[in-house]
């Protein structure tokens, strides 16, 4: 019986227990945009889309971050950012952001933080502070709203992230350039709920044919 409680809580405690988190990296560099728009500033970036293949995470995310490393950009309203998932799934994730303002650090975007606003940071050609902040989608672009289907990061939860995410970047007007060092995703996943199932119901057969031996008597 002692040794049922001890699988019983062994269980509990598993299935409690919080999401594992792992990082997973593309490394640039990334010219935004890229060839062959890059003569008249407009265009999707230089690697698109950008390709993350996530292995070895849990079967079930729970929460998924998405960094770029080193962004710089002369002009962050005209820079559109779309992230898909392994299942073809896309949201849009920044356009129309920062207004005249400037990219010029590391940014991360969360769901549940709080958004870029679509206006200047302190003036025109001033840099937006490097941060976490959530998906930040203001006014229309046809082709990212043909593409994509709305702006949560939430939308990918419980999906399976092992495969290939892909990372759509680029500049939607003329004139100005940007570059990126990396691209990031943190992923948080557990393991789908048969797979505990079956962990603890090999713990439970294991733990009785220890107790059933354990209490074996034997008679010379």
């Amino acid at each position: 019986m002692r040794t049922l409680k001890l699988l019983a809580l062994a269980a509990t405690t598993a299935l409690a227990a919080p999401a594992m988190a792992g990082t997973y990296t593309y490394t640039g560099p990334v010219n935004v945009p890229g060839f062959p728009f890059n003569i008249v500033g407009t265009g999707p970036a230089s690697v698109f889309p950008i390709d993350i293949n996530v292995s070895g995470a849990g079967n079930v995310l729970t929460d998924v971050d998405l960094m770029l490393t080193g962004l710089k950009h002369s002009f962050a309203d005209d820079l559109t950012v779309a992230l898909q998932g392994p299942n073809g799934q896309a949201i849009l994730v920044l356009t129309d952001a920062g207004g005249w303002s400037n990219f010029n650090g590391t940014y991360t975007f969360s769901q549940g933080s709080a958004a870029l606003g679509n206006g200047n940071y302190g003036g025109n050609n001033t840099v937006i502070p490097g941060g976490t902040y959530g998906p930040s989608v203001y006014g229309f672009n046809p082709i990212a709203n043909l593409l994509t289907s709305g702006s949560s990061l939430a939308a990918f939860n419980g999906i399976n992230p092992n495969g290939t995410w892909k990372v759509w970047l680029w500049d939607d007007q003329i004139a100005n350039v940007g570059s990126l060092q990396s691209v990031s995703l943190k992923i948080a996943a557990v393991p789908e709920p048969a797979t505990w199932a079956m962990m603890i119901g090999g713990l439970a057969l294991a733990g009785l044919q220890m107790r059933r031996r354990a209490t074996k008597v034997s008679f010379a």
